[in-house]
């Protein structure tokens, strides 16, 4: 019996599930306590494709290994020679003429122009012993070497030695391409515009199918927006949903999570349906709905027409809905009406009924600061944005308020410190609002705005969920202001001043 090498290698793999076998087990044990990273049955996307990899190590220090797992038994082998695939190039470090190099060198390539890490390539042998192997013809011993392959009595310290055999790459040849390029489902942008490989907790709730109604609780600095954004993406490249609509709480939260998707397609070098994946306020929800009714449409959102509580509605198979603590309690309702028998998922709800929950607690060091001051706040707040701006540019300071504050702020910023400042309206666009000035904004508009550090004023007039999205705006500094304390400023003091201690 004869094995073409190079057509064992390229069956098409994306519908296989690699088992956690003993000797994955192994390599998977290797990366903990260590930097290494092991993903096991893990996509390459690139353009419209998607191409599967059973099993993938990454060590920044060496490269990128590879592993095929094979089934192959003694007695499958011990009468079989194989042989190298015509017309196909050997490459020096790999063990077969596989096209996943190519691939991932294509996607490095386009990315960031360079090759990438470097390969190799390792085989999982799950029934063949070392022993077994010196048995085989010699074609397997050439084409296959023995230090190329994971055999089935192979222990995790031989593992270890076997790909710790792989020269170091030395440091300034490095490539600083790693596996956020790699795995772009899996990277997250960052407010500064970079990229970040997401953490094993969110990779999981990625990579987990979403059944009926599901919450995810995540707060908003630890890249909320980008997660639900990589979700719907998965979603659909993956064909498992055709339509996804993502709830924003305002028009400007909206464009700026449209802009972050426009730049994450980008990035990825992923191309599908752009129209698959729809953005929508609640009150554009709720208008699409009148429309199709032929019912008037409304400006704003205070209660949710009873009629449209009541009827059913084909707009999605998924909607995903961005902090569902902060919005109407009868917009809740109205999405799980029309979402009977598909599926949705709310962020932050607190509802017990809802069949599936995730939570993915924040595993980054608190570094924030937070300052609670009695003081008079209007005053105080010309004081700290004085101070602010000496070593920050305007953007990177944020005043949340009540709109009357807001006004009086405005007009104080500009006559006494002399700078402008911009009222940002959670109902305009983007394009009509300069986020890159010192800001201004209440409580209702302040949804995906992000910043260094962010001034709080007249809190006991708002409940305990808005104050904490807003102190997770900021990712250094928060300045708590207010002349008179209240119970929810006292609850605040004691759960973030006993963080610091």
């Amino acid at each position: 019996m004869n094995f073409n090498l190079f057509s064992l290698f390229q069956k098409n793999k994306s519908d296989l599930v690699v088992p956690d076998t003993i000797l994955v087990k192994r390599i998977k044990s290797l990366a903990k306590n260590s930097d290494l990273k092991v993903f096991s049955n893990v996509d390459i996307y690139l353009h419209k494709q998607s191409y599967n990899i059973e099993l993938m190590l990454f060590d920044e220090t060496r490269g990128l290994y590879l592993f095929e797992i094979k089934k192959w038994s003694f007695d499958d082998l011990k009468n079989s020679v194989i042989e190298k695939a015509q017309n196909q190039e050997h490459a020096s470090n790999t063990l077969a003429f596989d096209k996943t190099q190519e691939l991932i060198k294509r996607k490095f390539n386009e990315i960031n122009h360079t090759d990438g890490p470097k390969i190799y390539n390792y085989l999982l042998m799950e029934n063949l012993s070392a022993d077994e192997y010196e048995h085989l013809d010699d074609s397997f011993k050439t084409l296959l070497p023995k230090e190329k392959i994971i055999f089935s009595d192979s222990q995790t310290s031989d593992i270890f030695k076997k790909l710790e055999s792989e020269e170091k790459v030395p440091l300034g040849e490095r490539s600083r391409d790693g596996l956020e390029t790699l795995l772009t489902q899996y990277s997250k942008l960052e407010e500064d515009g970079s990229f970040t490989l997401c953490s094993d907790q969110e990779i999981e709730f990625l990579n987990t199918p979403l059944n009926n109604f599901s919450n995810l609780s995540v707060n908003f600095q630890s890249g909320q927006t980008s997660l639900l954004l990589l979700k719907a993406i998965m979603e659909v490249f993956k064909k498992k949903h055709q339509k996804v609509i993502i709830i924003k709480a305002t028009t400007l939260a909206r464009d700026i999570a449209y802009k972050k998707l426009l730049d994450i397609i980008e990035h990825g070098i992923i191309e599908f349906d752009m129209n698959a994946i729809e953005l929508l306020t609640p009150l554009e929800l709720l208008n699409k709905h009148l429309h199709k009714l032929k019912k008037p449409m409304i400006n704003e959102l205070s209660e949710v027409d009873t009629t449209l509580l009541k009827k059913s509605f084909q707009i999605a198979d998924l909607i995903i809905c961005d902090n569902a603590n902060l919005l109407n309690e009868q917009f809740i309702n109205y999405l799980k009406n029309i979402q009977k028998g598909k599926t949705a998922l709310f962020v932050n709800l607190s509802d017990e009924q809802l069949a599936t929950q995730f939570a993915l607690p924040s595993d980054e060091e608190q570094t924030k600061e937070y300052h609670f001051l009695q003081t008079y706040p209007l005053a105080k707040t010309m004081q700290l944005v004085q101070k602010l701006l000496q070593e920050n540019s305007p953007n990177d300071i944020l005043i949340v308020s009540n709109s009357q504050n807001q006004q009086k702020l405005k007009e104080d910023l500009e006559y006494f410190i002399e700078h402008n400042a911009l009222d940002i309206e959670g109902g305009k666009t983007l394009l009509e609002q300069n986020l890159e000035e010192l800001r201004l904004a209440t409580y209702n508009d302040m949804f995906e705005l992000s910043t260094k550090h962010i001034i709080l004023l007249d809190l006991c007039e708002y409940n305990e969920k808005q104050i904490e999205y807003a102190f997770n705006l900021a990712t250094n500094s928060a300045y708590i202001l207010y002349d008179d304390s209240c119970s929810i400023i006292e609850l605040l003091k004691e759960k973030y001043e006993s963080s610091q201690e």
